[in-house]
């Protein structure tokens, strides 16, 4: 074998250059091993922040469960029950409804079997032996306004009854403005106005209110100014000036400079 020029003794460059590859391989694998180590510890790290490898056996049992219990409600409730449901519910609404419409003695309201809600038509309707008749076919704004009133009524003592996430109040602007002439100064001072419809209006609002026993209020802003009692005990403010002329207006005078 020739003699290297660089190395005065036997032939060594050929060892040399295996031992750098050999080094190399393994600084190679120490830095695999180094990498592996550091996955490790990350993925350990992880499992204890997540849990044990019973935690993580129990959530997935609890997943498969939770599964399970979601296709068999699915199995159970199925269009035609929630249909048949919402229209129970309805049906429940509607006894008072029906009550309410001919206590009022609201048009087609005597010879109706059943007052209530369409879903479908998202309206009143009336249901008679003759067939069912929509509020779009009765006239008068008095029965409109009378309809939508029972039903305002009847909705909010059904959902207070069963205790539903609804706030427990109603707002109402001038129910009865079908009864006076356009923009009155002081409704009290008519004297053409059916009185006694306007009269049975509110105590359907002040009964409504006490047969749900404090859980639900109603806001009314009206012309009307009834003299009976249960009237004047529920007027909160009036802003036709008293006899020294002060008055208590919806937006204090003060806010307005």
């Amino acid at each position: 074998m020739p003699r290297c020029p660089a190395c005065p003794g036997p032939p060594r460059c050929t060892q040399q250059r295996g031992d750098l590859a050999s080094d190399e391989r393994l600084r190679n694998l120490q830095e695999q091993n180094l990498r592996v180590a550091h996955i490790q510890g990350r993925i350990s790290e992880a499992l204890t922040r997540t849990g044990t490898d019973s935690d993580i056996a129990r959530l997935r049992q609890n997943l498969v469960l939770a599964q399970d219990q979601a296709a068999t409600l699915e199995q159970l409730v199925d269009e035609d029950d929630v249909a048949a449901e919402t229209e129970r519910r309805l049906a429940d609404i509607a006894i008072g409804m029906t009550a309410w419409a001919k206590r009022l003695n609201l048009g087609g309201a005597a010879d109706a079997t059943e007052v209530a809600i369409s879903l479908k038509l998202l309206n009143v309707v009336l249901r008679r032996p003759s067939g069912r008749l929509p509020l779009t076919r009765i006239g008068s704004a008095k029965n409109h306004i009378g309809y939508h009133l029972v039903a305002h009524l009847a909705l909010h003592t059904y959902l207070r009854r069963n205790n539903r996430p609804v706030p427990g109040f109603l707002m109402l602007d001038q129910p009865t403005q079908a009864f006076f002439p356009e923009k009155p100064r002081d409704a009290s001072t008519i004297q053409d106005a059916d009185w006694a419809t306007v009269t049975a209006y509110f105590q359907l609002l002040n009964d409504v209110v006490q047969l749900n026993q404090g859980a639900f209020q109603i806001i009314v802003c009206d012309h009307a100014n009834l003299p009976e009692g249960w009237f004047r005990n529920a007027v909160i403010g009036n802003w036709r000036p008293d006899a020294d002329g002060r008055r208590t207006a919806l937006i204090p005078l003060d806010w307005l400079g």
